[in-house]
């Protein structure tokens, strides 16, 4: 194998090590001075999704600055575990832009983390590509800023380019949006014989800093589906309670992973042991199994913090 590229900088001089032991490549970044590392499955995949892994581990690594030594790998089946390392990051679990306006935000965030001044320039390279979702090769050369200029976002300068005011307004509106986001939605079925469970979760929820969003709970004059659908887009992450099945629960949590929400599903050990066990399709998602509500604080407190970014 050749001497891999940097994910972040496309170059060939950051590869640090190949630890043999565990399979992973590390890499020292001089460029953005990050050190991280990543599964061999990410370098020896095919040259588009390469591309695409390392679009995505560029994002998460600009986004989380001051994280470091997170190491970086693909598996869609994995199943978190509560002993997982807050730094080990699946980048299954990370969508990637669905639609050009998507496309279009995600990249020009990425460019202000690198280039925050409004007078910073910076050249149209291809090192530069992992910033602007390049999934080919053309992409990686030509990339996307001449459709963030002709959309006003950038200024064209001769042979470089800055964020606009329009750009910075934008990317303020954008930056606002995601930090509002401190709500941790719960799906359940809510009675007398819940509460103790319903309780559990929203005091776990804030305990991680979160408020708790039930929407028996909430004072409103409309129709509940769309105001359930509003709550679940403005929150961070769902919680799900499968020990007492609820159709409506299922749904939102449905909606929750379409709109890339992290969804987190609890049941009690008893009724997950039990025939009436949670439906199937939930069975293939990592669980918190509990026994007493006390293990289920724990636990869900763990899986949020690990997991909710």
């Amino acid at each position: 194998m050749n001497t891999p590229k940097c994910p972040l900088c496309n170059g060939d001089r950051c590869f640090d090590k190949h630890n043999f032991s565990t399979n992973r490549y590390s890499f020292a970044c001089d460029m953005y001075n990050k050190y991280f590392s990543i599964g061999s499955t990410i370098l020896d995949s095919e040259s588009q999704p390469k591309r695409k892994y390392a679009n995505l581990i560029f994002e998460y690594v600009m986004k989380e600055s001051d994280v470091q030594n997170l190491f970086f790998f693909f598996e869609p089946s994995y199943k978190i575990q509560d002993s997982d390392s807050k730094n080990a990051i699946n980048l299954a679990r990370i969508s990637y832009p669905m639609s050009f306006s998507e496309k279009v935000d995600r990249v020009l965030l990425n460019l202000y983390r690198v280039y925050p001044e409004y007078s910073w320039k910076f050249p149209d390279n291809k090192w530069i590509a992992r910033a602007l979702f390049a999934d080919t090769e053309i992409e990686e050369h030509y990339g996307f800023l001449n459709v963030l200029a002709d959309l006003g976002y950038l200024i064209r300068e001769s042979d470089s380019y800055r964020i606009s005011a329009s750009g910075l307004k934008r990317i303020e509106y954008l930056s606002s949006e995601d930090n509002a986001l401190k709500q941790g939605f719960i799906a359940m079925s809510f009675s007398k014989e819940t509460e103790s469970i319903s309780n559990t979760f929203a005091r776990a929820i804030r305990e991680c800093g979160y408020s708790d969003m039930r929407i028996d709970h909430k004072e409103h004059n409309n129709q509940i589906v769309p105001e359930i659908l509003y709550e679940i887009r403005r929150s961070k992450f769902l919680v799900m309670d499968a020990t007492f099945p609820n159709n409506g629960a299922y749904y939102e949590a449905g909606y929750a992973l379409g709109k890339g929400k992290q969804v987190i599903v609890c049941c009690r050990k008893k009724e997950f042991d039990s025939s009436n066990k949670p439906h199937f399709d939930i069975l293939q998602q990592s669980m918190i199994i509990f026994e007493t509500e006390e293990e289920l604080f724990q636990r869900l407190v763990q899986r949020i913090q690990a997991t909710v970014r």
